[in-house]
């Protein structure tokens, strides 16, 4: 069950709080940030059934969408980014647009 505006309750928030922790770190988020982070976490469960998302698979789904080296390190910012992406109505962005996370 959802709380108010599409809000997560329950199991499903804690497991969502656990991972925001890391990701967003001291600089806490609003609302619309935990939205964004949902979504983040939706795509990353997409295929493997319930449960929460670690910050971890996040990082996994980061160096796909990025063709990131697995050598590199994700930092918690590039999966703010991320999530900041997933947030977006799509088509947002023109051609030729970099988002965060692209390489120059």
């Amino acid at each position: 069950m959802a709380g108010p505006a599409g809000v997560p309750a329950g199991r499903e928030l804690l497991g969502l709080l656990v991972v925001a922790a890391p990701v967003l770190g001291e600089r806490g988020a609003d609302l619309a940030g935990l939205r964004e982070l949902r979504r983040l976490a939706d795509v990353a469960r997409a295929g493997r059934g319930e449960g929460p998302v670690t910050a971890g698979e996040l990082e996994g789904m980061f160096r796909r969408v990025w063709e990131w080296p697995a050598d590199e390190p994700v930092t918690a910012g590039e999966l703010r980014e991320l999530a900041a992406v997933m947030g977006r109505p799509a088509g947002c962005g023109g051609a030729g647009q970099s988002w965060p996370g692209e390489r120059g």
